[in-house]
């Protein structure tokens, strides 16, 4: 199934987003996935391609775009208990500056 890397144009920069769809053309419909507090990375990619197997045109914007195309910051393959606090300690400025504003911004867009 093809999937694409876009730049959606918002107020506060061009956000990257990752998106999934099914191999036959037309219209299908969509799904606007949101991923979590650690961002886009293969699970969730992962996640899209099997929707788009079931009919659906799947986006996943990059929430913390502000702070550079995804992955924001390096995450491991597994994220396991051991792993958590010093990847919190990273993110939690990026989930602190995502105001509600900006996600209402970033929503429109």
């Amino acid at each position: 199934m093809p999937i694409k890397t876009l730049e959606i144009p918002t107020a506060g920069g061009r956000a990257d987003a990752f998106a999934a769809f099914p191999d036959q053309g037309g219209r299908h419909p969509g799904v606007l996935m949101y991923a979590d507090g650690f961002g886009i990375r293969p699970v969730l990619r992962e996640m899209a391609r099997e929707l788009a197997g079931h009919g659906y045109y799947v986006l996943v914007p990059n929430l913390f775009y502000r702070h550079g195309p995804a992955p924001v910051i390096e995450l491991p393959e597994h994220i396991g208990e051991e792993a958590r606090t010093a990847l919190f300690a990273q993110l939690m400025p990026l989930i602190q500056a995502h105001t509600d504003e900006r996600v209402l911004s970033d929503a429109d867009a």
